[in-house]
């Protein structure tokens, strides 16, 4: 992730900042990697996933605590994590503020507000369970639309200027390209 600079909150900020979904893509990866590992998996009787039921209530207003969060943090976890090991000391800050939180909201003080977020729940667990499809047709298609979306940039890339090289670095060192680090 280091290497990578993969941080998924930059990632979405270069949507709005950049205009560009380059980095975008790169979440796509692993999202498309996740996705199909996970039917493979399931469909093989390797692992049974147990899911939770959607509730819109936690959702919302976990998420909008959560957007709160990442910009008190100056970053989501993936990318505090990487900072972190870099001696960023406030990312050290923000890794003991997410498993305080964590802790509060699994059993802490904020055991009642998280049942009553969770409380009502629609039913649903998963997009193709909802739709009534294979979890295959949506793992494929988002892995069709991804390797589109990839190629796009690449090509795009590939007509642009190079950045200096590192060779003097041992490759353990050098920068990692945003979609292999994902």
């Amino acid at each position: 992730m280091q290497r990578g600079r993969f941080c998924v909150t930059g990632m979405l900020r270069d949507i709005f900042l950049q205009k560009s979904w380059r980095t975008f893509a790169a979440l796509l990866i692993v999202i498309s990697v996740h996705a199909i590992g996970l039917a493979a998996l399931t469909s093989l009787g390797v692992i049974a996933p147990e899911y939770s039921t959607f509730a819109p209530a936690a959702v919302i207003i976990g998420g909008f605590m959560f957007g709160i969060g990442i910009i008190l943090a100056g970053g989501c976890a993936s990318g505090t994590w990487y900072r972190s090991g870099e001696g960023l000391v406030g990312s050290w800050v923000a890794l003991a503020m997410y498993a305080l939180s964590a802790s509060a909201m699994k059993g802490g003080m904020l055991d009642g507000f998280n049942s009553w977020m969770t409380s009502w729940d629609t039913g649903l667990t998963t997009i193709p369970a909802a739709l009534g499809i294979s979890p295959w047709i949506f793992a494929i298609a988002l892995a069709v639309f991804t390797g589109i979306m990839v190629r796009r940039f690449m090509i795009r890339e590939a007509g642009s200027p190079k950045p200096a090289r590192l060779n003097n670095r041992p490759a353990w060192k050098r920068p990692l390209h945003v979609y292999n680090a994902a």
